[in-house]
């Protein structure tokens, strides 16, 4: 929360499986929405190399923070249909970034659809 952004833009999904950023040390910060269709429990996962953090409504959900290699966390949440407030924070520490935010409902696990994501 205490770097100045370098650079600014718009993403559809919440993912790096390949360097996007031309440096050995970065942050990235997603911030938007989440449309949650039904009311259900959700369990989202996060995977990163190195640290994240993600929030729903500004509540910390998931913290897998710190300089490690690919670590994989999981929380479950029950939400209301309706837009929730996401954020997630992440950072890389030379080589090897990942970041891949996943989402079960239902069972099913997947990738966060662009359709349920806003700004």
């Amino acid at each position: 929360d205490t770097l100045d952004a370098t650079k600014a833009g718009v993403s559809d999904t919440i993912t790096i499986i390949k360097p996007v950023i031309d440096s050995l040390n970065f942050a990235l910060v997603f911030k938007g929405y989440i449309y949650i269709p039904e009311h259900a429990a959700y369990e989202f996962s996060l995977e990163s190399d190195d640290g994240s953090r993600l929030y729903l409504d500004d509540e910390l959900i998931i913290n897998n923070d710190g300089e490690h290699y690919v670590w994989e966390r999981a929380s479950a949440v029950t939400l209301k249909p309706g837009f929730h407030k996401i954020r997630l924070a992440y950072f890389n520490v030379m080589r090897h970034s990942r970041l891949n935010l996943t989402m079960k409902v239902n069972g099913k696990k997947s990738i966060i659809p662009p359709s349920m994501l806003f700004y």
